[in-house]
């Protein structure tokens, strides 16, 4: 190996020691666990590739923040400047009462990330031909048909990475075996 491929090598197994340590902290400070459920959504991004036809190397990553939760605000502040692989990420806040109002801008948003219980049937049936990924960080969110869920085990005190690994391969998202190392797979 290369002395470039050792580093690039020890930078993944940085961040999935971030990752697993993340997941087993003690979150009595609640602030404490809305930065690690914002940290996981920026890092799960490392781990997912587009399909070439939807993301192309010059492009920036386009991600839609629908809410307003205290994770929305750190993310807010944490995405900017930030780069995954060679693309730029470009955040877009959106409130739950902008969500149907501009469909053509949310079907070019390269993600998409629930805060809260908005991914309703309603947003189901407008976006249905939808190919970005959905994330989000509440209970059910997978169930309901999203792709990665990032919740919180208050039994075990410790955040769970959640995937829909049906729905990610529908979409021809191909997920990295690290990442499918420290997740649970519902579907």
């Amino acid at each position: 190996m290369s002395l470039k491929q050792d580093k690039k090598m020890a930078r993944h197994l940085g961040l999935a020691l971030i990752f697993l340590l993340a997941s087993t902290s003690c979150f009595a400070d609640k602030e404490r666990l809305y930065s690690i459920k914002a940290s996981y959504v920026y890092n799960l991004m490392k781990f997912i590739t587009w399909p070439d036809e939807r993301l192309s190397s010059n492009d920036n990553i386009h991600v839609g923040l629908v809410g307003n939760d205290p994770v929305i605000k750190i993310l807010t502040k944490q995405l900017v400047m930030r780069h995954v692989k060679s693309h730029a990420i470009t955040v877009h806040n959106i409130s739950a009462e902008q969500l149907y109002g501009n469909t053509v801008a949310l079907q070019n948003l390269h993600v998409i990330y629930f805060s809260q219980k908005l991914f309703t049937d309603e947003f189901k049936i407008h976006f249905k031909n939808h190919s970005g990924l959905l994330l989000a960080s509440y209970d059910n969110f997978i169930a309901e048909g999203g792709m990665i869920s990032i919740v919180y085990d208050p039994e075990h005190d410790k955040v769970n990475v959640q995937i829909n690994l049906q729905a990610l391969t529908e979409q021809e998202f191909i997920v990295s075996a690290k990442l499918l190392k420290i997740a649970s797979i519902i579907k």
